[in-house]
């Protein structure tokens, strides 16, 4: 499940949205709404509520305020010196 939506001219960041207990039984509902607010899924893991994809780092307090979210986390970027 892949949305092709962009946001902004803002570079985007990679993060991992926990969805709560509660929610988990919905999770394509909450899908839903990460992706009207303009995160660009990338993959969804239901047994461990857990949706991966990337968003506008303006956009990140909106995710965590979303009903049915725990906890969005930046995936840590590594670069070779």
């Amino acid at each position: 499940m892949a949305s092709k939506r962009l946001t902004k001219d803002e570079p985007l960041i990679s993060v991992l949205v926990t969805v709560d207990d509660q929610h988990r039984a919905k999770i394509k509902n909450v899908v839903q709404r990460l992706e009207k607010i303009g995160m660009n899924v990338a993959d969804v893991l239901p047994l461990g509520g857990v949706v991966v994809g990337n968003v506008a780092k303006s956009d990140l307090g909106k995710l965590r305020h979303l009903d049915g979210v725990a906890s969005v986390e930046e995936e840590p970027r590594f670069f070779a010196a």
